[in-house]
């Protein structure tokens, strides 16, 4: 069962200073915790293929937000193994193609038949001038400076029809800053890095039509000790109708992915969206990423 439950991020997470991520409630879901007892395969394996027309359940099972795995195994809500996630290419830092198969046929071989593709593009990556003198990337020189810089981080993902033409475009830009202070010769205190991201705009349009994407992207720093890499999406069709609801969840050493496709959209289409969105653009991931581009 799906319970919509509103939080307060503010109430569950830190934001570095500065940020100007909104604080708003958002949309936090309660999901029930598949944890380590998703993994042990007790479930007989689904072989049917997902068809719009019903709502459908996806689970899908990560190691932790920098897993950079070639396959995930996709989970029902019952626990029954269902789908397999393929990737080729380098997503994590380059760009690559997502693949969907069935995990087994009728006959209980592996499936192999790609039943959806997409494609990810590189990252784009700027660095970003500022607008105010707040803003402006500090003086590397001299002792106990805080060196400062503004970044954009953007990508796109293309969800491509039989005929290899694209039905669906995901783009997401982040914006963030990146500091590092550096101690004074009499201090003992290390070298300190960071980034940050600030705001993410995400911009879907499917099948021709332009939907709202909601997403939280408020979450702990590791030095706030928080556990917040808890994130949660919700996408609106044109018509206002919700298209799919996704959340991310950390559970027992595991990370799940959780994605709520409903009658009205293409069930494979709202999986592979999500578990992108949730997975590959996690601020988590983003963040560092960022880290490695600025101070290399």
């Amino acid at each position: 069962t799906w319970v919509a439950q509103a939080v307060e991020p503010a109430a569950r997470r830190s934001c570095p200073p500065g940020s100007t991520a909104a604080r708003a409630p958002c949309c936090f879901f309660s999901v029930p915790a598949m944890g380590g007892t998703i993994c042990g395969g007790v479930q007989a394996p689904r072989t049917d293929t997902p068809m719009q027309g019903k709502p459908h359940h996806f689970v899908v099972v990560v190691g932790d937000v920098t897993d950079s795995s070639p396959c995930y195994k996709i989970y029902d809500e019952a626990q029954c193994p269902w789908l397999n996630i393929t990737q080729e290419g380098n997503i994590g830092n380059g760009k690559g193609s997502i693949f969907v198969s069935q995990a087994f046929t009728d006959n209980g071989q592996e499936g192999t038949e790609k039943l959806i593709t997409a494609t990810v593009s590189a990252l784009d990556f700027k660095e970003m001038k500022a607008d105010s003198p707040s803003d402006k990337t500090w003086l590397t020189s001299g002792e106990g400076k805080t060196i400062k810089k503004l970044w954009s981080l953007s990508r796109k993902v293309s969800l491509l029809d039989m005929g290899g033409f694209a039905f669906a475009e995901l783009t997401v830009e982040f914006t963030g800053r990146a500091e590092t202070q550096k101690p004074t010769k009499d201090s003992k205190q290390k070298l300190r890095r960071g980034a940050w991201v600030n705001s993410g705009v995400f911009k879907l349009n499917m099948a021709g039509q332009t939907c709202n994407v909601v997403n939280c992207l408020l979450h702990a720093t590791p030095a706030s000790g928080d556990d917040g890499l808890d994130e949660a999406y919700k996408v609106h069709q044109a018509e206002g109708d919700l298209a799919f609801q996704v959340a991310y969840k950390e559970t027992a050493g595991l990370c799940e992915i959780h994605i709520i496709a409903s009658a009205t959209v293409l069930p494979m289409a709202a999986l592979v969206l999500g578990f992108v969105m949730a997975h590959w653009l996690h601020p988590g991931r983003i963040e560092t990423l960022a880290m490695a581009k600025v101070f290399g």
